[in-house]
């Protein structure tokens, strides 16, 4: 599996290991405005090194690119996965094949999303998506890397 770590390239996400905690039902984390982040179209799919410790499991990742959707509904290309809560380190894989593209939680026509990976301009983490369970969560990011399956 060739990799392309984002530790030192993506601006305001994961300049250290992220840490998330609290008592709330959901969580969000996202790079603040539109960043210049490397380019990822070589690759197949996003990686994330995790540990979970709480109640959240659900994650939902959220890519926002240059071109994604038109001018009135600019959209997100998101997937998503789990994370178990047993306290160890998990590698979770979305491929850019499992994202659809969306504007508001509706589905809307987006470029090919690996056409786009070399525009990317805001990456988010949603905690709390479905399967969950309300309550404390403890959640770590270790690493963000572009990955070829």
């Amino acid at each position: 599996m060739a990799t392309h770590s984002f530790a030192r390239g993506w601006p305001n996400l994961l300049q250290i290991q992220l840490v998330l905690y609290g008592n709330l039902h959901f969580c969000n984390a996202e790079t603040a405005g539109k960043s210049a982040f490397p380019d990822a179209s070589a690759f197949d799919a996003l990686s994330f090194k995790v540990r979970n410790t709480g109640h959240l499991t659900g994650v939902q990742l959220t890519v926002t690119t240059k071109d994604s959707g038109g001018v009135l509904r600019h959209g997100d290309y998101q997937g998503s996965f789990t994370v178990p809560s047993d306290g160890k380190v998990h590698d979770a894989v979305v491929a850019w094949k499992d994202f659809t593209c969306n504007w508001r939680g509706e589905p809307i026509k987006c470029p090919d999303m690996q056409s786009e990976m070399a525009k990317i301009e805001k990456v988010g983490l949603s905690f709390g998506q479905a399967p969950n369970v309300p309550g404390q969560f403890h959640i770590e990011i270790m690493s963000v890397s572009a990955v070829s399956l």
